[in-house]
């Protein structure tokens, strides 16, 4: 749809996370300057606290023509978290805060629609 191709990985048990998996499932899927990848999470209150264990580069940005991190202002208090470190971390990095759309589910945001997001998207 308008020229933007979308795919969503679906990573199995995700209750469960399981790095070998996920990476197996991410790496079907091109990534390059144009991926909008969505999710800040850095895996505060898992139980997994080994799966998030690496260094963000803080010149990520440099190789992207932007990054958005794109929050609401009332998700989990693990988001929050790994935005303020990602703000903190990357230099560079724009913040776009939604107010009151909980976790940008379609039962937090009560939509299945996400137009800020596509708006970044096309840009």
């Amino acid at each position: 749809m308008n020229g933007v191709k979308a795919d969503t990985p679906e990573v199995p048990l995700a209750y469960d996370p399981q790095w070998e998996v996920w990476v197996k499932e991410v790496k079907r899927f091109e990534i390059g300057s144009d991926t909008t990848p969505v999710a800040p999470s850095l895996g505060y209150g898992w139980d997994k606290r080994n799966f998030f264990k690496f260094n963000i580069d803080p010149k990520i940005a440099q190789r992207a023509k932007e990054i958005v991190i794109i929050y609401s202002d009332n998700d989990h208090d693990s988001i929050q978290k790994a935005v303020l470190i990602l703000k903190k971390e990357i230099s560079g990095v724009k913040l776009r805060m939604i107010p009151k759309m909980g976790h940008f589910t379609e039962e937090d945001m009560n939509s299945s629609e996400f137009p800020e997001l596509l708006e970044e998207s096309l840009k």
